[in-house]
């Protein structure tokens, strides 16, 4: 009796773990899909920002990445981000800091590094649920339309950023 007790209870605990999360990602935005619409405060202005309002159709390719402001490895991304978003006027990057102190810290953190992107705010980390990510660096790649074209979770400091680089460049070619 104790063998088919526990092992109900064990079948009934997957059931209602392995549901959600298959449901979970097949609801998850892919590369083809249009990103949906979400509006956040710009992190130095304050502003709302509409994707569809502000953002979509306003560059040839936008990169949406989510970061925190501690990740070493979201630094290094960005950094990459920052010199092709100058190297190419139609390459906008919109940092969606998903870090519980970024409507303090975004000023420091931009005055420090300088990057060429916007910062939007999303510090429950509502956000990246939608496109499969639990973690940061990943990111978002959109054309003019709001398509999906590309999306990429992680991002290694130790390996070459060539691929991501490659990648995006592939978009002006």
């Amino acid at each position: 009796m104790k063998r088919f007790f526990l092992t109900v209870l064990t079948l009934s605990m997957l059931f209602f773990l392995v549901i959600p999360l298959e449901s979970a990602r097949a609801s998850e935005l892919k590369e083809g899909d249009m990103m949906g619409d979400f509006s956040l405060p710009n992190g130095l202005t304050k502003k709302i920002t509409n994707f569809n309002d502000d953002i979509k159709g306003k560059s040839k390719i936008t990169v949406i990445i989510f970061a925190n402001t501690a990740c070493s490895a979201c630094r290094k991304e960005l950094k990459l981000l920052s010199i092709l978003s100058t190297k190419y006027d139609d390459l906008t990057t919109y940092v969606i800091l998903v870090d519980m102190r970024g409507k303090d810290i975004v000023a420091d953190y931009n005055d420090q590094f300088r990057y060429n992107v916007t910062y939007l705010l999303d510090p429950e980390f509502t956000i990246p649920p939608q496109y499969g990510y639990s973690f940061t660096p990943s990111l978002v790649v959109v054309d003019k339309e709001g398509v999906i074209v590309y999306k990429k979770g992680g991002f290694s400091i130790i390996k070459d950023d060539t691929p991501l680089r490659k990648k995006l460049e592939s978009f002006f070619d």
